[in-house]
Order: structure tokens, then sequence, then C-alpha cells
């Protein structure tokens, strides 16, 4: 039962409704009429804890005691108002409307209770079409089935039939006769009071006062009570949130595969970084420290281990082996894709090697090839010295005792775990002769052609047994050789093959048939054109170095390139590493803000149902149940991409591998992302507050202000 005693309303000090006295009973069915701007609807909102200082008995709970979040609370479980503008959550169906009333008020769907109440109201030809593409009259007969499926005490209704037919009208008006048969209250503002024939009193309102009308009728007799459950609020929201992100549920994938490619891209970055600059589990400071890597060049100091540089002299060799404290000095050469290349009947093979002509890299055991891989033009099999001890540095097959070594990254591409005897059949190029070749000026020098030393490669294939597999890969150990450290080979074994692919270009050479007879050689063979000297203790670096420029200034010597924790790396790597790193902070920005803009949008998007979700208690923001089910949807589909882009055969030999490591900095790179996007997102909201209700100024007490 409610009590409103002497209760005057007045908007900006004006009085609307003066000295109200109201009681409205349990099981009872109330009309309230009047002339347009009379304040009928004024008289609902109060009814509605709506207005600030609304003071009457509401069950012998004294309203006025309440704060403003326990009224909240209150209303969403005791009052249920239908409005003229019949606010419902337009963005969802007439299903997900309604379903989510029943969840929320009865913590299940009852379809069978959803579905009698659809039929009584004439909307269920409308089941699954979206709310803001219903006619007003249908839209209000959904906002019917919304109230009469909840289980309050009262229940309140303006205008309930003003935009129905005749038919539809008698409709709503049993459904709403049948909540007085449930011992319920209920107040209905109406110009239509001839439609309702069980209504226990009418109201009129004229000149700011409520009269009771006399055709007064006694209210039906009492019934028993349904019980109202308390509302709960958790579960409620919850309801709301799996209702909202379904009926947004194309922009949520979208902003999850967006977000997927976004990481995927940027994880690419990071983790290629991490791969080229990967930190070893041992120091190998000692093994680099005493060497020195010297080259000689015609181009620029810019440019090492040239196709073009011309040879060190044996004279100038001598002269640097004779240095004190110089143990050796050592050829520096590889085996790589130099092109253009002859096969081995001196055909010209072209000027560039197709990935797709050749699988660059074959794992053999037991004779058959188990798999393979195509790098193109990043393919080196990289010299090994004694003085580097990679036997020391690798988990070794026992079972050979000569062959080359592989990384670990390389291994795990190529899909050996433990060494049982497998061999690497290796396509490369071989350099055997000089030719003349014409080189172009461009920015930067004299724009004239030059005379340079070109290289004749025979174009050819071995089969390596693999040695072992190196635990401390090391990539770049000096500037200029831009390759990944990833197969090595004892620098006497590529020199062996130097001399045996020399040999057989001789042979061509003298049989006259063929297209590299038909070349114009400088060089009758391919000398190095970059060694590595050795010295007995590192701190004769810098004098040594001293000593070999003075013997040829136009040498140019690099030191080992060690980091703070003594491994060896690329400095032009690192500050790779480190525009990389600066790329992904800027893009990770890039993204978070997006998304918070976005996910701000949907937010604003939901604040149009504001005013229902308050009389439901319910908030209009994304949850944290949302961006949890974000979360998880952006690691799935990201953690898929990854691995598509991991485990496809790229231009390289190895970036990083799919692994652990990766997985959780996918995970992670998601986590801070959603997180801090959904922050600022609602640090935005609370900036951009607005209240909705207007700037009405209500009174307390009955006293105006």
């Amino acid at each position: 039962m409610i009590n409103l005693k002497s209760q005057t309303i007045s908007y900006n000090e004006t009085p609307i409704l003066v000295d109200i006295d109201l009681t409205i009973e349990n099981n009872a069915l109330y009309l309230i009429t009047g002339e347009s701007g009379a304040g009928k609807t004024t008289l609902l909102n109060l009814l509605a804890l709506e207005l600030d200082g609304a003071q009457y008995e509401f069950n012998q709970t004294k309203i006025s005691s309440l704060s403003a979040q326990e009224k909240k609370n209150f209303c969403a479980q005791h009052i249920s108002y239908v409005k003229q503008n019949c606010p419902l959550l337009s963005s969802l169906s007439v299903k997900d409307n309604l379903e989510l009333i029943d969840q929320i008020f009865h913590q299940k769907v009852d379809r069978h209770r959803i579905q009698d109440i659809c039929e009584k109201l004439n909307i269920k030809s409308i089941w699954h079409r979206k709310v803001k593409r219903l006619s007003g009259g249908e839209r209000q007969r959904v906002a019917i089935a919304c109230a009469l499926l909840r289980e309050v005490d009262l229940y309140l209704f303006d205008e309930p039939t003003s935009m129905q037919d005749l038919q539809n009208k008698q409709r709503v008006v049993e459904c709403i006769e049948s909540l007085q048969e449930r011992g319920k209250m209920v107040v209905v503002v109406t110009h239509e009071p001839h439609l309702f024939a069980r209504q226990s009193a009418v109201f009129h309102i004229d000149a700011k006062q409520i009269n009771c009308s006399s055709q007064e009728i006694t209210k039906a007799p009492d019934r028993p009570i349904n019980e109202v459950k308390p509302l709960n609020q958790k579960k409620a929201q919850k309801a709301l949130s799996v209702h909202f992100y379904k009926a947004q549920l194309p922009i949520h994938l979208t902003i999850v595969f967006v977000i997927s490619i976004c990481l995927m891209t940027l994880l690419y970055h990071l983790t290629s970084a991490r791969g080229l600059l990967k930190t070893y589990d041992s120091k190998i400071t000692s093994l680099y420290e005493k060497e020195l890597y010297v080259v000689t060049t015609n181009v620029s100091s810019n440019i090492y281990d040239d196709p073009f540089s011309d040879p060190l002299s044996t004279e100038m060799i001598n002269q640097i082996r004779a240095l004190e404290h110089v143990t050796t000095v050592e050829q520096m050469l590889s085996l790589t894709l130099q092109t253009p290349a002859y096969d081995k009947t001196g055909a010209f093979i072209g000027q560039y090697l197709d990935s797709h002509d050749y699988n660059f890299i074959e794992v053999v055991r037991d004779g058959q090839v188990v798999s393979s891989y195509s790098p193109l033009q990043t393919l080196a099999i990289l010299p090994a010295y004694t003085h580097q001890e990679y036997d020391k540095r690798s988990e070794l097959d026992p079972t050979v005792t000569k062959g080359i070594y592989i990384s670990k990254a390389l291994a795990s591409e190529l899909g050996i775990t433990t060494l049982n005897g497998e061999s690497l059949t290796l396509y490369f190029s071989v350099p055997v002769a000089g030719e003349k070749t014409i080189r172009e000026g461009y920015v930067g020098f004299n724009e004239e052609e030059v005379i340079q030393r070109g290289a004749v490669n025979l174009f050819t294939q071995e089969t390596f047994p693999i040695r072992g597999i190196i635990q401390d890969d090391v990539f770049n150990t000096y500037l200029g050789i831009q390759y990944m450290n990833d197969i090595y080979l004892p620098i006497e074994e590529i020199q062996a093959i130097y001399e045996k692919y020399h040999e057989q270009f001789l042979a061509l050479i003298d049989k006259g048939d063929n297209d590299i007879s038909q070349l114009e050689l400088i060089y009758p063979n391919w000398e190095a054109s970059s060694f590595i000297v050795t010295m007995d203790d590192a701190k004769y670096q810098d004098s040594i170095s001293q000593q070999i420029q003075q013997l040829n200034s136009q040498l140019v010597i690099h030191k080992p390139n060690f980091n703070e924790g003594g491994y060896v790396v690329d400095s032009v790597n690192a500050m790779f590493q480190k525009s990389v790193i600066l790329y992904v902070v800027i893009m990770i920005t890039v993204i978070i803000v997006g998304l918070s803009i976005l996910y701000t949008l949907q937010d604003l998007l939901r604040k149009r149902n504001k005013t229902y979700l308050d009389s439901l208690n319910l908030q209009y923001h994304r949850s944290l149940l949302e961006s949890s089910i974000d979360l998880i949807l952006v690691c799935i589909l990201s953690q898929v991409f990854v691995y598509l882009k991991f485990s496809t055969p790229t231009n390289e030999i190895v970036v990083y591998p799919y692994d652990q490591t990766t997985v959780m900095i996918t995970f992670g790179l998601c986590l801070i992302t959603i997180l801090l996007a959904s922050l600022i997102s609602y640090l935005l909201l609370s900036q951009m507050k607005i209240e909705l209700n207007g700037k009405m100024r209500w009174f307390k007490g009955g006293e105006t202000v």
C-alpha cells in the first residue's frame, strides 16, 4: 500500500500539483484522468521515485529515508513503469528484450511464459524484429509485455492504449486488468477510462488538485500477493552484458579481427628483433674478443665482404701475420646464393635464383628427404674457426665427426629436436673467379663507369652431415655480413669446396663450348677480400688495428660487437631492434587510442537506453565480462594468425620459432591493449557524464525551492 499525504510538486518554483492526498492499495487498479498538462505524468514520476523530495510510505517503507542508491534498488525491485515513449533497448530484438527482463527478474528464461504474454498482446509475429524497426503501437505493446514479465508490487502505465487500434486496445486492457487479479497495485494514466471495466477508483486531476471521481468502484476482493524476490544485481548486469554483446556481435568481431591482425604484425616485429638479437645462456665474449675483422673495398667504407671488393694481396697477408701478438690470419669465406650463376656444365642459369625452382635446404634422414625449406637470398654457410669452439657450444651427434653446425632456431624450423644421423642438402653458389664488370656511378660517387671485379659463381649442391646444434647462436658477429648465422662449416672444409669448384671451373674454360668460356676474366681465381685476424690477448686489439692501418690505410677494420651482457651482437641490428620497439610502442598506442574511442562510442550509443536501464538499476557502459570475451577471442584469433605466419615459409631462414614465449607475449599484448582501452574509455565517459533528467529542481517536504 502507498500513502501519499500533503505532497506538493513544483517545477522552476511553479506548483504543478498541490497538497496531494492519495492512497493506493494492493489488489487494486486506479485510473488517473485529466486534461493534457494537468500533471498526470508528473504524478506517475513521483510514484516511480524519479522526483527528488518524494515523501510517502510504500508498504511501510519510508521513501524519504532512502539514499539515492537505495531508491534505485527499491525502484528496480518494487516498481515497473511503462512511459509514453516506451523506453526499450532499441538495438536488441523483441525476443532479446523480453528474455533479458525474464532472466533478470526470474533468474531464468521461461519461454512458455513469454510466449503466452506475446500471444495475448499480439506481438508473436514481430518476435525477431529489432525494436528500433517497430511501429509506435508495436513498441508500446512490447514495453507492456516487458512490464508484465516483472514481478513487482506497483505497476505504472502512462497512456498504454494511446497508440493502439481498437482490437489491440482491448488486448492491452485485459493484460493490465489481470495484474489486479494477481494482487498488485496498478495505476494507469489514460484519456480512455471507458475501456477499463474493473477499476477500483478513478482520480481526476483538475486545477492542480486530485479529486476522486463520483464513479468510484469498490476494489476487487483481496487475493494472495505473489512474493517479490530480491533482485540479484550481479546476475542482472551479467545478463544485460550478454544481450548487449550478442546485439553488437558484428562490431565486436570486427574489433577482435582488426586487433588480432595488428597484434600479430606487432608480435612478428617484436619476435623478429628478439630472434635476431637473442640473449643466450652462456657468455661467449672470450671466444670472439681476440678477433679483428679486416676487409678491403674500393666502393665504400660502409660495404663489407662485397663481391666487387679487391682481394688482399699475399704480401699484405704475410705482413699482417708477421705483426707481434698476431696468431692467425684466416680467410673469411662463405657459401651463399650469389648471382649471376652458372651450372656445372658452364651454362648460364640466370641473374636470380627462384625459390620455386629449388628447395635450398633439404633434411635427409636414412637417405630420404624428410623436409625442406627455401630461404631465398638469405642462405649463408659461414665459417667456423677452431678458436670459436663450436664442439663445446653445441649439442653433438656422437655418430658424426665432421660436418656442419646449425642453430637451434633452424633446427626447430626443420623439425629437428634431437640429432640422429640427419644431414642437410644445401644449394649454394661458389665464387670461382673474377670477371670484368662495369658499375655505374651513383649518389655520393662520381657518375662514371668503373671497371670492377665481379664474381663468377658456380651453382651447386652438397650434402653435409649435421655435427651439432649450437646452443648459443650469434647473429652478425661483425658489421657487413648481412646473413642470419644459422649454418656453420669449418673454414677448412669451405676452403676445400672453393678449391674443388675452381678446378671444375678451369676444366669448363678449357672445354670452351659453354657460357663461362666467353667471360672476360680479370682474376683467374677467386681470392678472399676479408680476413679474420686473431691475437694472443684481447688487450692488443687497438695496437694491432693501428699497425694494420699503417700497413694499408685502405683496409677497414672492425672489432666484434658486444652488448652489456657480453654477448656478440651487431650494432646495426641493435639500432634496428630499437626502431622495431619504437614502432611497436607507437602502433600499440594507436591501437589503444582507436579502441578506446570505439569503446566510448559504443557506450555513448548505449547511453540512449540510460533512462530505461536506470529503472532496472543497471549500468549502460561496457562490463568486465564483455572486455573478457574480447580478450579471449583476440588471444585465440591472434594465436591462429601468429601460428600461420610463423609456420609459413618466408624469404628468411628463421625469424623466430613459434613457442611458449611467443604465446605469452601475445597474451600480454592482448591483455594490456584491451585493459588500457577499457580504462581510457571509462575515464572518457566519466568526463563526458551528462545528466539526462534535465535541470529540474524539486522540493522536499511539500515546500518549493
